[in-house]
């Protein structure tokens, strides 16, 4: 009898995009770095709402699988009439990631304040040793990230957004 060996998992990438008309800057604002990467899209047609609940149902397949997500990176439009479900989304997708991996806003320079204030309001329910960062990219984008703490460093206090 032949034994298989487990294939280690892979790290996962994945990018979300409200805004397909943005999918070059995004790309080059923030391009994935992961062994294996995936791009969610928002059809030109189709609601927030709708797009939430679709990303909701492919991360949760996704996470069924062995290979570890890394980071998720959300680029949104900027409608501020979908504040409300953007929200919503961002907070079940910080839920999933837990400890494991980096959740990254971007956004268009001036719309950091929005962006800012989706972090604040993800912030408590981050794990505690959570680091926030924000910066901009070379082509103006606007980015924040979460990245849960590593398991050699310590517990302390939660770090604040610095920008």
């Amino acid at each position: 009898m032949r034994r298989l060996t487990p294939v280690p998992s892979k790290s996962v990438e994945i990018l979300l995009l409200e805004s397909p008309e943005a999918f070059a800057a995004a790309l080059l604002a923030r391009p994935p770095l992961a062994e294996q990467n995936h791009l969610i899209a928002r059809d030109r047609g189709e609601s927030v709402r709708r797009f939430a609940v679709r990303v909701l149902h492919r991360l949760r397949r996704m996470r069924a699988r062995a290979d570890q997500i890394s980071s998720i990176s959300y680029l949104f439009a900027g409608d501020s009439a979908a504040a409300t479900v953007r929200a919503r989304l961002l907070r079940a997708i910080s839920a999933m990631l837990g400890r494991r991996g980096a959740l990254r806003l971007i956004g268009p320079r001036d719309a950091t304040g929005d962006l800012r204030g989706y972090m604040d309001a993800l912030e408590p329910r981050f794990p505690v040793g959570t680091r926030l960062e924000a910066n901009v990219s070379p082509t103006g984008w606007t980015i924040m990230s979460a990245r849960g703490p590593r398991r050699d460093e310590p517990l302390s206090v939660r770090p604040s957004i610095s920008a």
